[in-house]
């Protein structure tokens, strides 16, 4: 008797599965965030990102991005509160801190506290450190580690004399934003 040969069926759902697709890739389009070494600096503020609602946070916040005067990139985070529907500012907030030094004054009443007053040439006598630990309080791996602006120690407003890069190198236009001077883009 001549028996044919009847296909075996799949053992198994992944065995039913049709063929694996090829590994599709994956670009990076995050922000990338430099890393120099600690301590104080004279910067200037280049380009603010915000106020933006960060889900992940579920808060309000702000990212000024200074350059030191010789030409590295850094950033300070602002958090502008926790109510979904507006950023506030509170008179003890690090923000109004910061605002004001960067006005030279304290705000009048129903003045608005916007992030160009910090685009207007200052420069900052900061601190720089090291991001060491995620949000998840674990420590970073060496190569995950990026500096931010933690402290500042005064603001001196007057013209910058030497050659500030007006662009950081990861800027989301070609040319300078309003903030940096020169850019119709945004």
């Amino acid at each position: 008797m001549d028996e044919k040969k009847l296909p075996q069926k799949p053992r198994t759902v992944a065995e039913k599965a049709t063929p694996k697709p090829t590994a599709t890739e994956v670009t990076w389009n995050g922000t990338d965030y430099p890393r120099i070494a600690p301590g104080k600096y004279s910067v200037v503020a280049v380009a603010v990102w915000g106020p933006l609602w960060i889900a992940q946070y579920s808060r309000w916040g702000i990212r000024v991005e200074f350059s030191t005067l010789d030409g590295d990139f850094v950033c300070r985070f602002f958090n502008l509160g926790s109510n979904r529907y507006q950023p506030s500012i509170g008179r003890k907030s690090v923000y109004f801190r910061w605002w004001v030094a960067a006005n030279g004054a304290l705000p009048s009443h129903g003045e608005g506290m916007t992030t160009e007053r910090f685009l207007e040439g200052q420069i900052f006598e900061v601190m720089i450190e090291d991001v060491l630990k995620g949000e998840d309080k674990r420590e970073k791996l060496d190569c995950e580690i990026y500096s931010r602006v933690t402290e500042l120690f005064g603001v001196t407003r007057k013209d910058v004399t030497r050659t500030i890069p007006s662009t950081p190198p990861h800027h989301p236009h070609p040319t300078a934003c309003t903030a940096c001077t020169a850019c119709t883009a945004c």
